[in-house]
């Protein structure tokens, strides 16, 4: 059997304008469940190319776009396929389009209307199921527009009446939907009709497996305890806990797997209010005109409804927590948030909201908590990889190793501030604000000529092409909304600093040589020293590449960047031991270590004795100390005075700790370290 007795012959409305093109078969289905178990409606779809061929195009010049299976059409922006049909459209490659029914095209008008209007300016013939609709006609236009628009209405409706539906069996039957939060089961009694042919049943029950059950206990106990969520998320991985997930794709759709801690993980189950003892539905809504994230991809639609729009049915289901409770969580939880652009607080962490991981890029946070001595202290911790359940962080440094460096480099440069740099900064302030002035009057007349060009494009329209002339008007509208929009930015802007507050060089030379006193004055608190320095930094990027090593870059208003190096404890042992092997004596070492910007963990200048302090802890186990202090061991043992014994050190070129010349103190002082080691060991 032939294919022209299958289908009908070759309506009068295909030109050979229309074969010389392609014929492109656009297929569709909304879920890939529709895709898997609706076979017959996807084998018909894939039907039109062989009408298409029937009709005179060869196999050669009929396409089929099918990249779309398994994606909803109400989606605006979000299907790969659609988007190459409209392109070819566009680019008058196509003749004619083949669909089984408009729906498949689109059931949003947004881009239904725009194939429509790309289709009547190509000539482009719309083929559905076999019915040839030429949008030159004002019939065929008319109908097709039509059908687009009940595919819109009857799609919001059949979802308006399934949402009315789902809700009524919560309030009025007090039966959930959807699956069960982990922790939870939902067995499907097949006896009643509600919950036949269902994957999860309308009453859920505790899990059986005692270990989700004691994490998830475990979880909101730790909250109970420690207050924050990340507390409770560096507890857990403290004690080598897993969080139970349920997998919602794939073939193990519904089993429930143990994963790593993780901060959202954590905050997400602490969020969920359906670990109490109520069922709380639509919870969220869809935002359509959300802007699509990526290509093919569909846009982040979803909203958090607030929660007296929830619908909420107690009683439920036996709970974690109980539902005082939990609205207290989020009390603390939202009480814990502190956003970057709130006042200086009376904390003792000056680089709070300004410091930054250089390595990732996140801001790091100010904890607080409490030493082995159980002294509370601060300390900034960088948490970009606690989502990834990295072992441990990118940086933890306390605020007594970077609030000191960092400071004594804003208050040099404010101190070493000279006339010519004076100058050069208010010549560039000035330029600057020069350009902001530019850019703002060049911002509003973009925005009037867009106005004016979307004004003349409208008005020069037929009247008779109402798609075009509709069109024309949604970019209309469009160019006086971005208007308003402009208009309305620059004038809720900041308004420039005049030019009088910086006319006088002297003033400010004078206020910046004074800053350095001011600082350190006893009614200045944290908060004005916050203030200052967020006025003068817009960052502070920290970076350890040697371990130990910080570096620390600091970013001016303005754009300048200052750069300022620093140790950790750990590595401030290895470069003093490495000037004492360089034979510099405590006092050099002090003096070099306060001429790099070096302070004690006390936040003091370093000096001798802190030199020989740390020499003492540090440079006793090594290999030239132990050859010196067994050569003083043996001139002792000879019985030779402590006199003698230094200058015969000296004679031999050994030097005492502090890189000093031996005498006879010092020598005594050793061979009082030597006996209460002699003691030591006999004791022991």
């Amino acid at each position: 059997m032939t294919t022209d007795l299958l289908f009908p012959p070759r309506p009068l409305q295909i030109l050979p304008l229309h074969l010389h093109r392609l014929a492109v078969v656009y297929l569709r289905q909304s879920t890939v469940a529709q895709v898997q178990h609706h076979i017959g409606s996807t084998a018909r779809q894939y039907h039109q190319q062989d009408l298409a061929h029937a009709w005179g195009w060869p196999l050669a010049h009929i396409r089929v776009i099918d990249a779309d299976l398994g994606v909803s059409g109400s989606v605006i922006g979000g299907r790969s396929g659609f988007a190459e049909l409209l392109a070819l459209v566009q680019d008058g490659q196509v003749g004619a389009i083949f669909v089984v029914n408009t729906d498949r095209l689109a059931r949003n008008m947004v881009e239904f209307s725009e194939l429509l209007l790309a289709c009547d300016r190509r000539q482009v013939a719309l083929v559905i199921d076999g019915q040839v609709r030429d949008l030159h006609e004002a019939g065929d236009r008319l109908l097709a527009t039509v059908l687009g628009a009940f595919a819109e209405h009857e799609n919001r409706d059949r979802q308006q009446k399934l949402r009315h539906s789902m809700e009524a069996k919560i309030r009025d039957l007090g039966l959930a939907q959807g699956a069960p939060p982990p922790g939870y089961d939902a067995p499907v009694d097949g006896s009643l009709p509600s919950e036949r042919g269902r994957t999860w049943g309308g009453h859920w029950v505790k899990s059986a497996d005692p270990v989700v059950v004691g994490t998830i206990t475990q979880v909101f106990t730790l909250f109970r305890t420690l207050g924050s969520v990340g507390r409770v998320t560096r507890e857990l991985r403290r004690q080598g806990a897993s969080l139970p997930c349920r997998v919602m794709a794939g073939p193990d759709y519904g089993t429930l797997i143990m994963q790593p801690v993780t901060y959202p993980h954590v905050y997400r189950l602490l969020r969920n209010p359906n670990y109490t003892d109520a069922f709380a539905f639509a919870k969220t809504y869809q935002n359509w005109t959300a802007p699509v994230t990526a290509p093919g991809e569909p846009p982040v639609r979803n909203r958090k409804r607030p929660s007296d729009q929830w619908v909420i049915t107690r009683h439920h289901h036996d709970p974690y927590v109980s539902w005082e409770e939990f609205w207290d969580i989020q009390a603390q939880m939202r009480h814990n948030c502190s956003r970057r652009d709130t006042a200086p607080r009376e904390g003792k962490a000056l680089l709070s909201r300004l410091l930054r991981c250089a390595h990732c890029g996140a801001a790091m946070i100010l904890h607080y908590g409490r030493g082995r001595n159980l002294k509370p202290h601060a300390y900034y911790l960088c948490r970009r990889d606690e989502a990834l359940a990295s072992p441990k962080p990118c940086h933890n440094l306390s605020i007594s190793i970077a609030d000191p460096p960092v400071v004594r480099a804003v208050l040099h440069t404010l101190a070493a501030l000279t006339p010519d740099a004076l100058a050069d900064a208010l010549a560039q302030e000035h330029a600057v604000a020069q350009q902001q002035v530019q850019h703002r009057q060049r911002t509003l007349t973009e925005a009037d000529a867009a106005v004016a060009l979307a004004a003349r494009r409208y008005h020069a329209v037929d009247p008779d092409h109402a798609l075009v002339r509709l069109a024309l008007e949604r970019d209309y509208e469009a160019a006086l909304g971005r208007r308003e929009e402009v208009a309305r930015t620059l004038a809720t802007a900041a308004p420039l600093p005049p030019p009088a507050a910086t006319d006088d060089p002297a003033v400010l030379l004078q206020t910046a040589s004074e800053v350095a006193q001011v600082w350190h004055h006893p009614a200045v608190t944290n908060e004005d020293k916050k203030e200052l320095l967020r006025a003068l930094l817009e960052r502070v990027m920290l970076r350890e590449d040697t371990p130990g090593v910080l570096q620390f870059t600091l970013h001016w208003h303005g754009g300048a960047t200052s750069t300022v190096h620093t140790y950790r404890p750990g590595a401030m042992k290895h470069v003093i031991l490495a000037h004492w092997h360089a034979s510099l004596t405590a006092e050099a070492i002090a003096d070099a270590l306060n001429a790099a910007g070096q302070r004690t963990l006390l936040g003091s200048p370093w000096s001798a004795p802190t030199v020989v302090s740390t020499l003492y802890k540090r440079a006793r186990t090594t290999p030239r100390w132990l050859a010196t202090q067994q050569r003083l061991e043996a001139l002792l043992h000879q019985g030779l005075s402590v006199a003698a014994v230094a200058a015969q050190l000296n004679a031999e070129g050994y030097r005492s700790l502090a890189n000093h010349p031996w005498a006879a103190n010092s020598v005594a002082i050793e061979r009082d370290v030597l006996a209460r080691g002699a003691i030591s060991q006999a004791e022991e």
